[in-house]
């Protein structure tokens, strides 16, 4: 899958179900994806919407999911 500022969340949640908690363990910007009201909002964001919500630079963000999804292929 090629990961860019304009992937949606949920389709990498779908293909990486582990995604979410890595993510909630990298920064305690995302402990809100665990709200269940979050499963409404992550159908609708991309990646880019995700780095201006979270703070987080969207290139810092996209090398940061690269890495936990390689972690878990290796």
């Amino acid at each position: 899958m090629d990961i860019s500022s304009v992937t949606k969340l949920a389709e990498l949640f779908k293909q990486y179900p582990f995604l979410k908690d890595e993510l909630i363990k990298f920064s305690d910007k995302f402990t809100a994806l665990n709200n269940p009201l979050a499963k409404a909002v992550v159908s609708q964001v991309d990646l880019a919407q995700v780095s201006q919500t979270s703070g987080i630079d969207v290139n810092t963000l996209i090398a940061k999911i690269k890495e936990i999804i390689a972690s878990h292929q290796a």
